[in-house]
């Protein structure tokens, strides 16, 4: 029950690879395997923080980035849905993940 609120803000998620192209982030594969691919590289100069929950809320991953393509490894991820948060200009992005090997 404590997703329910996370899961109005959640887009889409592509099955085919291609990255997801939402209003704030781009990340792909989704579903992704052992790498997810976050591309920064149209956002300003930053340090930008992200952090992946797993379904039952709990943070698994989490990271900084430049406004570069960040591969995070995502191999040591048991499979499912997952929710990618992203902190932009104190603003917070929640995007679903499924991590399927």
């Amino acid at each position: 029950m404590a997703n329910i609120p996370r899961l109005q803000l959640i887009s889409n998620y592509t099955v085919s690879g291609y990255p997801c192209p939402t209003i704030g982030l781009t990340y792909y594969p989704n579903a992704a395997d052992n790498e997810l691919n976050l591309d920064l590289r149209e956002k300003p100069a930053n340090i930008y923080t992200y952090q992946l929950y797993n379904y039952y809320g709990v943070l698994v991953l989490s990271g900084e980035s430049p406004n570069i393509l960040k591969t995070i490894d995502t191999s040591s991820l048991d499979e499912g849905l997952y929710f990618l948060h992203f902190y932009e200009n104190g603003e917070l992005i929640i995007k679903q993940l499924v991590i399927e090997h």
